[in-house]
C-alpha cells in the first residue's frame, strides 16, 4: 500500500514525460553520448561526474552509498529533504537521431531515404527520465532516510525487412518503468581519529517492463503513443537491497564500497523480450578540504544495458568548491571504458545555492559543446 501511494504520486509528474516527452526529448536534442551510470541521478552528484560513494551527502548517500549517511560532520544539519530530483538523459552514440530526422524529411520512396536507412539500420539510442525524493535525518545513534524513486529508461534501434527499399523501417523500443521506495539506516564506529560506517537500504520494488514497435516516418514529438508502458502486463514486485561501508581517516579522507540491487532479477516483456538486472558495485574516495572536495569512483564491473545500447563500466572524479557555505560550484569527468573501441569521456558542470536552509542545485553534461543531459534539485535542511 506504500509503495503504490508513492506510485501514484510518482504518476501524477512522471506520466507526462514519459510516455510523451522521454523520445520528444531525443529527437529534440542533439546527438550525444551517454551510458547508464551507476546509481541514480541527484543533481550533486551527477555535476561531480557521479562520483558519490565516498562523497554522498544527506540528500544522495541512500542511492549511491548508505553508508555515507553516517559520516556527515557533526556540525552539519541533521535533517534534510530533498523535493524533486528531476533528470532527463539521451544516448545516442551513432548520430540515429540525426539519421531519423534526415530520414523522415527525405522524399517519399526516394533513393535519399533508403541511403539513410541503410546507415541508421540497426544503430541504438537510449533515452531516460527518473524523479526522485529524499528525506534524511540523523539521531545520535544511527542516521536514517526514506528515500523514493522512479526512472523510465528505452533502449531504441531502428530494423527492416525489406532490405531493398527500406520502406518497413521501424523503430523498436524495449524499457523499464522501475519504482523504489527504501528505507536507509547506517550506523558508524569509532576508533581513535577514524571512524568506520555501514549502511543496509532494503527497499520495495515494482518493474513494468515493455516493448513496443512503430514505423520510423510515423515518429515525431507529438505522436509518441507507441511507447504504451502497460502496467497490467509483466508487472513485477519484490525486496532487493543495497548495502555499503565507508571508512574516514582523520577529518579529510574517506572511502567507500558500494554494492546496489544485491538480488538479481529477469524481466520479460509483453512480447517476450528478457532484460537482465544483476547487482553494481562501485569503490570511491574522497578528500574533504575546508572549502573543496575532491572525490573519484570506479565501477568494479560492467553494468548490463537494458537491451540494445552498449553496457557501461565508470570511472568518474570531480570536485565540489564552497564559497561561503552559500554558493557552490561543481565539475565532474566520467569515463566508460566498458567499450574499448568507443570509449566514452564526457564533463559535467554544476553549481548549487544554499539560503536560509533552502537549497537549489543544476547540473548539465556536455561533450564536445552539445548538452547531453540535465538534472535539477530543489531541498530542505535544517
Amino acid at each position: 500500500m506504500l509503495l503504490e501511494s508513492f506510485e501514484t504520486a510518482g504518476e501524477v509528474i512522471v506520466q507526462h514525460y514519459s510516455k510523451k516527452s522521454i523520445l520528444s526529448l531525443a529527437l529534440l536534442l542533439p546527438s550525444s553520448v551517454f551510458s547508464t551510470p551507476f546509481g541514480s541521478y541527484d543533481a550533486r552528484t551527477m555535476a561531480m561526474g557521479n562520483a558519490g560513494v565516498a562523497a554522498a551527502n544527506l540528500s544522495s548517500a541512500a542511492f549511491y552509498n548508505p553508508a555515507m549517511l553516517a559520516l556527515q560532520e557533526s556540525n552539519k544539519k541533521k535533517f534534510h529533504i530533498t523535493l524533486p530530483i528531476l533528470a532527463i538523459n539521451i544516448a545516442d552514440q551513432q548520430n540515429v537521431i540525426d539519421d531519423l530526422k534526415n530520414y523522415q524529411a527525405a522524399p517519399s520512396n526516394s533513393l535519399q531515404r533508403t541511403e539513410i536507412a541503410k546507415q541508421m539500420l540497426n544503430k541504438p539510442f537510449f533515452a531516460e527520465i527518473q524523479l526522485g525524493t529524499v528525506v534524511a535525518f540523523k539521531t545520535k545513534s544511527y542516521s536514517l532516510a526514506i528515500n523514493y524513486n522512479r526512472h523510465i529508461g528505452a533502449s531504441i534501434k531502428t530494423s527492416a525487412s525489406d532490405l531493398v527499399t527500406y520502406l518497413d523501417t521501424k523503430l523498436n523500443v524495449i524499457g523499464l518503468d522501475s519504482q523504489e521506495l527504501g528505507f536507509t539506516l547506517a550506523k558508524s564506529f569509532h576508533n581513535n581519529q577514524n571512524r568506520f560506517s555501514v549502511g543496509i537500504n532494503p527497499k520495495l520494488v515494482s518493474v513494468t517492463p515493455f516493448s513496443s514497435s512503430t514505423l520510423a516516418t510515423s515518429v515525431n514529438a507529438s505522436n509518441l503513443d507507441f511507447i504504451n508502458i502497460d502496467s497490467s502486463q509483466n508487472k513485477q514486485e519484490f525486496i532487493s537491497l543495497d548495502l555499503g561501508f565507508a571508512y574516514q581517516m582523520g577529518a579529510q579522507f574517506r572511502a567507500g564500497f558500494s554494492l546496489r540491487d544485491l538480488i538479481s532479477q529477469r524481466y520479460v516483456t509483453a512480447e517476450g523480450e528478457r532484460i537482465r538486472s544483476t547487482p553494481k558495485a562501485r569503490i570511491g574516495v574522497a578528500y574533504e578540504g575546508r572549502f573543496y572536495t575532491v572525490a573519484a569512483d570506479y565501477d568494479l564491473s560492467n553494468n548490463d544495458p537494458i537491451a540494445f545500447e552498449s553496457s557501461s563500466r565508470f570511472f568518474s572524479l570531480g570536485t565540489e568548491l564552497r564559497f561561503y557555505k552559500i554558493a557552490k560550484m561543481r565539475l565532474g569527468y566520467l569515463h566508460n571504458s566498458a567499450d574499448s573501441s568507443n570509449p566514452v569521456q564526457m564533463f559535467s558542470l554544476g553549481a548549487g545555492l544554499n539560503l536560509f536552509g533552502a537549497a537549489l542545485d543544476l547540473t548539465v553534461v556536455s561533450n564536445q559543446k552539445k548538452v547531453l543531459s540535465g538534472a535539477v534539485q530543489t531541498g530542505f535542511s535544517f
